[in-house]
């Protein structure tokens, strides 16, 4: 008739019907997912976010920033854009976590 639908709640264009195929959960007994898939949990998992990263290359040049954040496709504040810190040092200790006060606001 000329006019187009919209798309249904599903975004499938006017296509009713069709669900997309999801993976079932393992029934009982089966064996889940093996380790390799699975994300860690438990002590394993915070010492696996707990392990060094690998040092960040730093651009060398604004250009190559600015190439860099338009890959990614990030927002360009400032053109060019500024490098970031060539050093950052981290200072050692740490600190006690924050309290809460009788308001329930955070007390450094």
């Amino acid at each position: 008739r000329g006019k187009r639908g919209k798309a249904g709640a599903d975004g499938g264009g006017g296509k009713k019907g069709k669900a997309e195929a999801a993976v079932p959960p393992p029934k009982h007994g089966e064996p889940g997912p093996s380790a390799e898939t699975r994300p860690p949990t438990g002590k394993g998992a915070l010492a696996a976010s707990l392990a060094p990263t690998p040092k960040a290359v730093l651009p060398s040049s604004q250009r190559e920033y600015r190439e860099r954040l338009v890959k990614q496709k990030k927002e360009i504040y400032k053109d060019p854009p500024a490098l970031p810190p060539l050093e950052v040092r981290v200072l050692p200790g740490s600190k006690p976590e924050p309290k809460r006060n009788a308001d329930g606001e955070l007390v450094f």
